[in-house]
């Protein structure tokens, strides 16, 4: 797979985005897209350039707007664009920009970019700088908070002086009102959620013996032996332009160059490869090969959809898509990833369906398909590559295919569902189906894709985009108040599911919110002392803005708590039953606790990557089941993640028992999934809003003075679309 900065897929064929949501809203149990203008695919195994997230073109405007002036140009970049450290280029150009901050490399790609609209030639410098300029750097991003949480509600919101502020909605309004919606109730319940749930941590470690470090992030080495900065063509000579230092002198460099080079090279830039994985029978034998993959950089997918489906031969045939004939006695589906504006198809999965080849009397035959995963590889300079994988279906399980006890002679024929009247049968769980966002700075309040928010399968994306938004108001609005100002320091992926594991004939359809990845770095201020580990408070507000828009009182239309299957509510239930909590520390995973073996099997695979595991000492019935999760701590850095028994960073926030007939010639008809989507989704109405959603919040806060009123107001907003507007939609849809 070739790996470009720009993106590169390598899969069976390439299909236009427009083309193929034709046929994937049906593929992914409902009509969404229907009438959609149908296109070509491109040739088997061609590699497509990725394209860009949005066609608007930032740097020109600004550049005008500064005069096209060298001095104009980099004097905005070095003291409007904060310092933050980390390694590598993580934002880019655009995102630096959106973000108002970043390291020295991804400043000096700002720089370039700005210089680039305004026609002055550049080329990219490196070199060292020593211990003390690494101390002025962190020191330069120090400031009060009141500062920081303006400078939040701007990157966040849009300045405060927006006018005219549009009115607000009265139904909006009315709910954000009423107790426990305001912003001063949300507040206060997610300042509960962070506080007991740091204080049940560190109590918990400090009865091991385990005390987590209070420092906050430093710059990395890379960061320190590659200082980047820009060189502007100046005559015959070229100019020093190192923007990483507000105040610093044009001409001046914090550093002596020892390279020069036109652009970034690709091992300098954080990435986020697509993949989808396929296991099938060889030879009596499990194989996993790539089905597709997908290589970028993060920077080239923060903020841009990202979908993937299961579709039918027979439905990429309507789009004029070959992917090979059929064999008799076969179910087969196809693989797809939308990314952007473009769909990237991979090789089938392929079951003999119990008929003729494979009744189940005798062993699988070869190419019968027994698993595959949607995976995602995270890359960081200098750091081990982070590999992510969700199931789609699974027939073997992890415990037996880690023993090696699979026998191919007792795997079951898949089931196949009737979907009603002329229409094909159905293996449910194939048509699992993730929708993700990637986040590398500031996420865009109003600039998420346009295109998604039509009816079409971007809407889900849109709902895990509300997510990092609400993370992110989250962590400005808690984390200043507690003296840190958390930053993203690498690729945080969220994403939502329609997870159909259980799909059978009556078998439940679950609408799952996940965390994919989390990156965090943190940032001391200069007027309030950190009264936490700075870490262990970022991993726990990500997890607390999760509750916040699914669990809180405010997330619902009247105002009650929705228990979901989260971490938070795993400790809840435990603590309102007794169950006394463990701390492992150690790969062995004591067998009193009674875990299912692929639980215990994850868990172990956790302790032996280092982390510190803690849980409560069994399950605990929650959502109708027996569940458990638990908080993953790393002792040395205070790094902290919840985990889901099933290894995902989740909350089930809604699960709808349908029968497949519904989510096939049903739902076609009278478009009932079609409300379902809508109804996960409804934070896109956010997006629909655009700066009229930031004007009205801005509103809602004011007779409150400071940013962090507003910060609130954004909050108590989330919670109650996502709560009140979703509960309306499914309520009306399903009932």
């Amino acid at each position: 797979m070739a790996s470009r900065p720009n993106g590169g897929s390598d899969g069976a064929w390439r299909l236009g985005r427009r083309a193929f949501l034709a046929v994937a809203s049906a593929a992914a149990l409902g009509a969404l897209t229907a009438g959609r203008t149908l296109g070509q695919a491109a040739s088997p195994g061609t590699a497509i350039d990725f394209p860009p997230s949005t066609s608007v073109d930032p740097f020109g405007d600004l550049a005008f707007a500064l005069d096209g002036d060298v001095e104009r140009i980099f004097r905005f970049v070095a003291d409007e664009v904060r310092y933050e450290p980390y390694a590598g280029a993580l934002r880019g150009a655009r995102g630096t920009l959106a973000s108002r901050a970043g390291n020295s490399a991804d400043q000096a790609l700002l720089l370039a970019a700005l210089l680039a609209a305004a026609d002055l030639p550049t080329r990219f410098a490196w070199g060292a700088i020593d211990g003390p300029t690494a101390a002025t750097l962190i020191g330069s991003s120090v400031s009060p908070a009141e500062a920081a949480r303006i400078d939040a509600v701007e990157r966040l919101l849009g300045p405060l002086d927006l006018d005219p502020v549009p009115p607000p909605d009265p139904t909006v309004e009315a709910r954000m009102r009423r107790p426990g919606s305001t912003p001063d109730d949300v507040g206060a319940w997610l300042a509960r959620q962070v506080d007991g749930t740091v204080s049940l941590i560190t109590d918990a470690l400090s009865g091991a013996g385990i005390t987590l470090p209070g420092t906050f992030t430093t710059v990395p080495q890379r960061e320190r032996d590659q200082h980047v900065w820009v060189q502007v063509s100046n005559g015959p000579d070229w100019m020093d332009l190192d923007p990483s230092l507000p105040g610093q002198i044009s001409g001046q460099a914090l550093a002596t160059a020892t390279t020069t080079m036109a652009s970034l090279p690709d091992d300098m830039w954080h990435r986020v490869d697509l993949a989808v994985i396929a296991e099938s029978v060889s030879s009596g034998a499990l194989t996993e090969t790539p089905s597709m993959s997908f290589a970028t950089t993060a920077a080239e997918l923060s903020n841009v959809p990202i979908s993937y489906v299961s579709v039918t031969p027979e439905g990429m045939k309507a789009v004029g898509a070959s992917i090979g004939g059929g064999l008799d006695g076969w179910k087969t589906y196809v693989p797809v990833l939308i990314i952007g504006q473009a769909g990237y198809g991979g090789r089938p999965f392929r079951f003999s369906s119990g008929t003729g080849l494979f009744a189940g009397s005798g062993p699988a035959p070869d190419g019968e398909a027994t698993a595959a995963w949607l995976q995602v590889t995270v890359s960081a300079p200098d750091a081990e590559p982070v590999v992510v994988r969700r199931e789609v279906f699974d027939r073997v399980g992890d415990v037996a295919r880690v023993s090696g006890s699979f026998d191919p002679s007792r795997l079951a024929p898949i089931e196949l569902v009737s979907l009603g009247p002329d229409m094909p049968t159905e293996y449910p769980p194939a048509r699992t189906s993730h929708w993700l966002t990637v986040s590398n700075g500031t996420p865009s309040f109003s600039g998420f894709p346009a295109d998604v928010t039509g009816p079409d399968l971007g809407h889900m994306a849109a709902a895990a985009h509300g997510y990092q938004l609400a993370r992110e108001l989250s962590a400005a609005a808690l984390g200043i108040d507690r003296g840190v100002r958390i930053f993203q320091n690498g690729a945080n992926i969220a994403g939502v599911s329609l997870d159909a594991q259980a799909g059978t004939g009556s078998g439940p359809a679950s609408f799952v919110a996940d965390i994919w990845h989390r990156s965090f770095g943190q940032s001391p201020l200069g007027d309030i002392r950190a009264s936490l580990p700075p870490a262990l408070l970022s991993g726990v507000v990500s997890h607390a803005a999760e509750r916040l828009l699914y669990e809180s009182p405010a997330a619902s239309a009247d105002g009650s708590s929705f228990v979901g299957a989260s971490v938070g509510a795993v400790f809840d239930a435990a603590s309102a039953t007794g169950i006394g909590l463990r701390v492992l520390t150690s790969a062995t995973v004591p067998e009193d606790m009674a875990l299912p073996a692929d639980v215990a099997l994850r868990l172990s695979r956790r302790l032996t990557d280092g982390w510190v595991a803690i849980l409560p000492g069994h399950g605990v019935p929650l959502a109708g089941s027996d569940r458990i999760g638990w908080w993953l701590v790393d002792p040395a850095t205070g790094e902290t993640m919840d985990e889901m028994d099933d290894g995902r960073g989740q909350i089930s926030p809604y699960a709808y028992t349908l029968r497949i007939a519904q989510t096939g010639a049903e739902a076609l008809r009278a478009s009932k999934l079609t409300c379902m989507v809508a109804g996960a989704a409804a934070l896109a109405t956010l997006f629909l809003w655009g700066t009229t959603a930031a004007g009205w919040l801005q509103a809602f806060a004011k007779g409150t003075s400071g940013g962090g009123a507003v910060l609130l107001a954004a909050l108590s907003y989330f919670s109650v679309i996502n709560g009140g507007t979703t509960a309306a939609i499914v309520a009306t849809c399903l009932s």
